[in-house]
């Protein structure tokens, strides 16, 4: 007999538990009911059961185990739980590491060191990123409480890649620095290290802890400040919308010696966020002396020199990166930028040159696709319809993979039209090819088709009963869900396997985190949208989530919103994250500006307070229901709206009401017009995937 685990894609956060990308069925009832329980917090009655199934010398039985010293540690009795997770690492080899890690955090809990030390040492050198690094914080805790401070501050020190841990372990591993470094009698390195716990990482339980332990040990009411914190403050601020205070940071960062790395991607920085002023030139010049990320730097140089007037430099700037061998996408992106500020002065040869330049330099770049449609466009919309529609064949027909191949024919079919003949079977190819894109959808309006069956539900995994499987299979089974997310996440860094994205994006989902279950499965969407045939329906689920569902129908319902077009926008603006920012400081899942948010609440908040879900949805939803009511319910003229305000859309207003396809295209914005396709599109899918 087989036990089967159930990795269904259930979605937490609000998501609809009776969705599911994998139909559940039941497991062996003695496993199965402990695991429940585990869920609820109530494993306490399934002991025994646990122990009668632990007896079994097979994979199930290492795995009760294993769930049963989880059982032990929830219920604090962490002795317990240490020698259970020890006999667990003995008997379960593919999960021996994170046993081994369990045990000695069981051991720390009961401040015995010397088990804790003994379980690191017997770690099996395998074992996923956040594995060891959670070993490495927790082998310096444990060297500092068994009283050997200069082995804990040599441990911390080897932290394996500490830049690219997250904020919470970078100052946990200098906190602990600090502690050791003090002890060891240290002084340089404990003041280092503390200034680097209370500077660097706002926002952190123990930031205000660090800061009192580094003032009492200089003496001083306000300690000299490291510049690498200072950096890493100022890359914090800005993932937090607060630009002002991040580039404060930045300038005085760059007044210290900087290793040559970090002080050129702090002028980069720095440059960002000065476009639109001489000072982003001059920073972008400094950060364009570093090898390290040349070409997009010489891009935005040239992106500094426009916005201030110099077209002459940034076009110098960017002919320059057009010589660059192999040829680079920035110089296409350039390029097509220059084809558009052409096409905006109704000068069409000049843009048509650009672009035929953009489409040439890196002809599978995005920007080399979106200069190609722009080719057949500006013929199109000059009435020179011949012409446009031969471009829009030639590279519909020669790119068919790509995100505009479905525009190419679509207006193909368009033009076709103009001439007075029949498009049909151009539109047909458009849905039946790529039907859940946004011409895909436009040609089975036009054609009366409907959207395609959904799949089917493909069986769920069973994880046999007589072998051991891979480290998050095993972790699935026994609904660790958050460490099987991250051991998945780890293998996409070695192996990026269809099966093995959507495996992690069904973890994160199960972990709470439908932002990074999005971006797994990412870059399985474009060729899914372009080959329905290899399109599954667990793809589409992890991908199109009703993530935040409670708490968006809620206020869906209040405003008189469609929810689906509100989880249309949400997932184009933000892709879930609750704390995300944009460029423009757009903040959190519905990408508010601060401004329009205190339009809408009647208080100006900080950004963190924008991050909040339940205030974001709220505030978007209201916006967006005001902008519907004032285009009279017109969606994609509300969604333009939404995304660059009602100035954006004023010139085209009318174009909605008559051509649809024509005023999407004729937006002025290209984020715009990209932004409309894409919100209309997933809107599209998610009622097809849930209506």
């Amino acid at each position: 007999m087989r036990l089967l685990i159930a990795v269904a894609v259930l979605f937490l956060l609000g998501v609809d538990r009776n969705v599911a990308a994998a139909a559940p069925p039941a497991p062996p009832q003695a496993l199965a009911s402990a695991v429940e329980g585990f869920q609820r917090g109530e494993c306490a009655a399934h002991v025994m059961s646990l122990q009668q199934v632990a007896a079994d010398p097979s994979p199930t039985g290492a795995r009760a185990v294993l769930l049963l010293a989880s059982c032990l540690a929830s219920r604090r009795s962490h002795d317990d739980a240490r020698r259970m997770f020890e006999a667990a690492a003995s008997r379960h080899p593919t999960l021996a590491a994170y046993a081994r890690v369990r045990a000695a955090r069981a051991a720390l809990e009961m401040g015995d060191t010397d088990a804790a030390l003994r379980n690191l040492a017997a770690l099996p050198r395998a074992g996923s990123r956040a594995l060891v690094r959670r070993a490495a914080v927790l082998r310096g805790e444990a060297l500092l409480g068994a009283g050997r401070p200069g082995e804990a501050l040599s441990a911390l020190a080897g932290f394996p890649n500490l830049d690219g841990a997250d904020d919470e372990t970078q100052f946990r591993v200098w906190w602990l620095r600090g502690q050791a470094a003090e002890r060891a009698g240290d002084r340089a390195e404990a003041e280092r290290a503390y200034a680097m716990a209370w500077w660097a990482f706002p926002g952190t339980p123990d930031e205000t802890a660090a800061g009192l332990r580094l003032r009492v040990i200089t003496g001083r009411s306000s300690p000299p400040v490291p510049a690498i914190a200072r950096v890493k403050r100022a890359r914090h601020l800005l993932r937090s919308g607060e630009p002002k205070a991040a580039e404060r940071e930045f300038v005085l960062a760059l007044r210290a010696p900087l290793p040559p790395a970090v002080a050129a991607d702090t002028w980069y920085q720095l440059g960002l966020l000065r476009i639109g002023t001489p000072g982003a030139v001059d920073a972008l010049r400094r950060a364009a002396r570093s090898p390290i990320r040349a070409e997009e730097t010489e891009y935005f140089l040239g992106v500094a020199y426009n916005a201030i007037g110099r077209r002459g430099d940034a076009l110098a700037i960017w002919n320059r990166l057009a010589g660059r061998r192999p040829p680079s996408p920035w110089a296409s992106r350039a390029f097509l930028n220059l084809g558009r500020w052409a096409e905006a002065r109704r000068q069409w040869s000049e843009a048509d040159q650009w672009y035929l330049r953009a489409a040439a330099n890196t002809p599978q770049a995005p920007s080399a696709d979106e200069a190609r449609w722009r080719r057949g466009w500006i013929r199109y919309r000059n009435g020179r319809t011949a012409d446009a529609e031969r471009i829009f064949l030639e590279y519909g027909r020669a790119f068919p993979g790509t995100p505009r191949a479905p525009a190419h024919l679509y207006w193909a079919a368009r033009a076709a039209t103009d001439q007075g003949r029949d498009p049909r079977d151009l539109y047909r190819t458009v849905a039946s090819r790529y039907p859940l894109t946004f011409y895909g959808q436009r040609a089975r309006e036009r054609l009366g088709m409907p959207l395609p069956l959904r799949p089917s539900v493909p069986k769920a995994l069973e994880l046999p009963e007589r072998e051991f499987v891979e480290p998050h299979l095993e972790l699935a089974g026994l609904g660790f869900w958050r460490d099987a997310a991250e051991e998945a996440a780890a293998n996409l860094a070695t192996e990026s396997s269809p099966e093995l994205r959507r495996m992690a994006g069904a973890l994160w989902v199960r972990a709470g985190e439908p932002a990074k279950a999005v971006a797994a499965v990412e870059p399985l969407v474009v060729p899914a949208l372009a080959e329905m045939q290899d399109a599954d329906p667990e793809l589409w689920d992890l991908a199109y989530p009703r993530a935040f569902w409670s708490e968006l129908q809620v206020q869906a319902e209040r405003y008189g919103v469609d929810p689906y077009l509100v989880l249309a926008v949400m997932r184009e603006e933000s892709r879930f994250d609750p704390e995300a920012v944009s460029p423009a400081r757009a903040i959190g899942l519905m990408q508010l500006l601060p401004s329009t948010a205190q339009g809408i609440l009647g208080t100006r908040l900080p950004p963190s307070r924008l991050m909040n879900p339940h205030l974001n949805i709220r505030a978007g939803v209201n916006y967006l229901a005001g902008l519907i009511r004032r285009y009279d319910g017109h969606m994609p003229l509300a969604v333009a709206a939404y995304n660059s305000g009602p100035g954006g859309v004023r010139a085209v207003r009318t174009l909605a009401q008559t051509d649809l396809d024509r005023f999407v295209e004729s937006l002025p914005y290209a984020e715009t017009r990209a932004y409309v396709q894409r919100v209309m599109q997933s809107y599209g899918i998610y009622r097809w995937l849930y209506q």
